[in-house]
């Protein structure tokens, strides 16, 4: 199994490899993240996980990551800590993200939290 995750040095992200990797040893997890993130959450998996420095708001790296790897599952958990008035920019950035890659999400990360993200994978597998 191959997974995509955006934003994996994030909580979320990092949380959320530690449990695929703990419940699907053999999985194949690729992380995006950008050239510039804070590693910390991410040391412990060392060469666990395949990371692709990429800003998300650049459509066509994004593309070539998704072509490159193939994943089966993509997990778009990438975030920027915002300020209200950021808020209409961002929502055009990831508009640009979903119609730049196709990507049509099984379920709706607004207002999800990592219970729920968890919960859903545990009943995918």
């Amino acid at each position: 199994m191959k997974v995509l995750i955006t934003g994996i040095t994030g909580f979320v992200g990092s949380h959320l490899a530690d449990y695929i990797l703990n419940e699907h040893p053999e999985a194949e997890i690729h992380g995006i993240k950008r050239w510039r993130s804070i590693s910390d959450n991410v040391k412990h998996l060392g060469n666990k996980v395949i990371f692709h420095d990429c800003d998300i708001k650049d459509a066509h790296n994004v593309y070539e990551i998704i072509e490159r790897v193939k994943p089966e599952k993509i997990f778009h958990l990438a975030a920027q800590r915002i300020r209200p008035s950021d808020v209409q920019i961002l929502i055009g950035d990831n508009t640009k993200f979903v119609e730049a890659t196709g990507w049509r999400p099984e379920i709706s990360f607004l207002g999800q939290t990592l219970n729920d993200l968890l919960n859903y994978w545990r009943e995918k597998v």
